[in-house]
């Protein structure tokens, strides 16, 4: 009898396969880190799918963790809704326009020494004028 993951693997990659996802089990199998000969042992049950591949199938596919370990939920794991990709887009510019303002800051400062050490600079060859 199958494990239910291996179902799932399975059914993971129909899905894939008839979404155009992918194009062959070769590459598929390759892709997952593992030799097509190995696909044939898990559709026949004598060979079973391991952690490693479940965790490629959701790195390189994007296919549910959820979906895979229990049965539940979508093949698919959820992507970020639109509104969500806006709110991140827009801290990612704060973010860069506040990094861009600290580092105007930072070389402000310097020229702010440079300028206040040449007036002192000068304050003092005018003090040691005098004094000669």
């Amino acid at each position: 009898m199958t494990n239910p993951y291996n179902g799932r693997f399975l059914e993971a990659f129909a899905y894939l396969k008839s979404r155009g996802v992918v194009k062959s089990q070769n590459k598929f199998c390759s892709a997952l880190g593992f030799p097509p000969t190995h696909m044939t042992g898990i559709k026949s049950g004598k060979r079973n799918i391991s952690l490693q591949t479940i965790t490629n199938l959701y790195t390189v596919y994007g296919v549910s963790l959820y979906y895979m370990v229990l049965g539940r939920g979508p093949v698919m794991a959820p992507s970020l809704d639109e509104e969500e990709k806006h709110r991140m887009e827009l801290e990612l510019e704060r973010t860069r326009q506040a990094l861009t303002i600290y580092e105007r800051l930072l070389e402000a400062k310097d020229e702010e020494i440079r300028y206040l050490r040449e007036l002192l600079r000068l304050e003092v060859n005018k003090e040691g004028d005098k004094g000669s």
